[in-house]
């Protein structure tokens, strides 16, 4: 079926309001993790009474469920209308070009009755300045045919890169897992921050690029500030080979965004952790944050 630029744009603000669904599943799935977290770590709310631990533990699980089926909906929805929407952009582009090429032969002809006119007679120099006014005017629709073509191509390259999932190639991973074996044995901490399908694919695939040898400890961190893209850090005073594997790191994983943290100290991270309690006193000399994609 095509679709009118009306109906494009239609398409686009239903995909802008399932995406502000995302947002909201994602913001229940922070309360859920909260409560969990109250329920579970503190006497907030529930004065220390274990039946009271339970029943918020229980709504919290049950809020948790239901925000994150939500959130599947949304993100399922919200593919399907940008696969239609970038589906119709290529069609308009296409369209674009079709119209470009049967005006540039409307030209050519144009111009040959105008040279046609000019070697008849003296009348038909008139009528030649006006195919040869008719040809300039096919050109210019020519040229705004072929602008339009080009922004429709490039709207639909970049709604096609922003909608894209960080992966890692099954070579990129070999090379990542062979240049890493050289610090053999290492500790890396990773706080995957406030998680989506697209953030957690990313982070378990870097996780299956690491040599076998790391000790990995991974957890899901919310309720803090928001991280761009992946962060790698090293802890203050670590050695020089923790160093030299967080630069390793860095450079390997550029291509899905990776860039240099600031250095932490041995105190807690700034995030509500879920998982395995978190212990200062066993913090990994190298420590990476995984984000939203830049």
């Amino acid at each position: 079926m095509t679709l009118t630029p009306s109906d494009v744009a239609s398409l686009s603000r239903e995909m802008s309001r399932w995406e502000i669904g995302e947002y909201i599943s994602a913001g229940l799935v922070t309360i859920a993790c909260a409560g969990e977290y109250i329920a579970d770590f503190t006497d907030w709310f529930t004065g220390g009474v274990k039946e009271r631990k339970e029943r918020l533990a229980k709504r919290s699980t049950l809020l948790l469920i239901a925000a994150l089926s939500f959130e599947v909906i949304c993100l399922v929805r919200t593919n399907q209308l940008s696969g239609t929407v970038i589906g119709a952009v290529d069609e308009l582009a296409e369209n674009a070009a079709k119209t470009s090429a049967i005006a540039m032969m409307q030209s050519g002809q144009a111009k040959i009755d105008a040279k046609a006119a000019e070697e008849t007679s003296g009348n038909a120099l008139v009528l030649s300045r006006g195919a040869r006014q008719e040809a300039d005017s096919f050109e210019k629709d020519i040229m705004a045919a072929k602008k339009q073509s080009t922004s429709a191509i490039q709207a639909s390259e970049r709604n096609t890169e922003k909608l894209a999932y960080r992966t890692l190639s099954s070579e990129q991973q070999g090379r990542i897992k062979s240049r890493l074996a050289a610090w053999s044995g290492r500790d890396l901490d990773i706080l995957v921050v406030n998680s989506t399908p697209e953030i957690s694919g990313i982070a378990d695939s870097i996780r299956a690029s690491l040599p076998p040898s790391w000790h990995v400890r991974q957890w899901f961190a919310s309720m803090g500030p928001s991280v761009a893209g992946i962060l790698v850090s090293t802890r203050t005073g670590s050695d020089k080979e923790a160093d030299d594997a967080a630069k390793a790191l860095v450079e390997l994983l550029k291509p899905v965004g990776a860039s240099r943290g600031e250095q932490f100290g041995s105190g807690s991270p700034h995030w509500a952790i879920m998982g395995t309690a978190w212990d200062n006193n066993r913090i990994a000399p190298i420590r990476m944050l995984i984000g939203a994609k830049q």
